[in-house]
């Protein structure tokens, strides 16, 4: 799960993210944000596109009287197979736990409004 973030919700921001810190997973990497609607999407980037490139998309959409959360990564570059082939479980993971803890924060935050 991504445990450090620093960078500004704005596009054009550079940011820098820690992931499975204390893990022998754990890795460090820049990126940049290329777009941003508030309570609707984020739009991250980074790596090298002539090796390894993602592209990183939180969107949210209403759906009744809920939220619908999209997390998407996509990867391009000759060398994703390979990347993928060592780290595919580890980013699952990591995505379920990060779905989880957004989940269980904005349940939270919703039963401080009252809902």
């Amino acid at each position: 799960m991504l445990h450090h973030v620093e960078g500004a919700a704005e596009e054009g921001a550079e940011t820098r993210s820690v992931a499975a810190r204390g893990t022998p997973a754990e890795r460090e990497f820049t990126g940049r944000v290329v777009a941003v609607r508030p309570a609707e999407l984020l739009l991250t980037e980074g790596g090298d596109p002539a090796l390894f490139f993602g592209r990183h998309r939180w969107e949210l959409r209403a759906d009744g009287p809920g939220t619908v959360l999209v997390n998407r990564e996509e990867f391009t570059g000759p060398l994703v197979p390979e990347v993928l082939a060592g780290t595919r479980d580890v980013l699952v993971a990591e995505f379920t736990a990060f779905n989880e803890s957004l989940k269980a924060r904005a349940e939270a935050d919703a039963r401080g409004w009252g809902a």
